[in-house]
């Protein structure tokens, strides 16, 4: 249970990869630790890796069927899912979406007319 709790810790500090890691890590010595699922479908949530986030909701839900959260979560997957693409430029603070490993603080480049800067010879050369 440890790293199913440090998992919770690393999501907390945005370091999604590290609750991915230590959630797979909680699963390998107890399969049925609903929890270590749930913290890695947040984790994947926040990536923007939804179709991981829903298997791994999924799978919480199996195994704790009484957790309204569980399923509340899976349900919000799976309209992120239905809602199709997004735009990968329009993350907010914190880089960009569907980049991992962008770190945080990344200006949000959507909207930006980048013909100019295409355009001006010296930025070519």
């Amino acid at each position: 249970r440890v790293r199913g709790n440090r998992a919770a810790a690393f999501s907390k500090i945005q370091n999604h990869d590290g609750a991915v890691n230590d959630s797979k890590d909680a699963l390998k010595l107890d399969p049925n630790y609903s929890k270590a699922y749930a913290r890695m479908g947040f984790a994947y949530l926040n990536m923007n890796q939804f179709k991981d986030a829903e298997e791994a909701y999924a799978a919480a839900c199996r195994l704790d069927p009484g957790n309204q959260n569980y399923k509340d979560n899976l349900d919000a997957v799976r309209e992120k899912i239905n809602a199709g693409p997004t735009n990968p430029l329009a993350a907010g603070p914190g880089g960009m979406a569907g980049m991992p490993g962008m770190p945080p603080g990344m200006p949000n480049l959507a909207g930006m007319d980048f013909s100019q800067i295409l355009n001006n010879p010296a930025f070519m050369n």
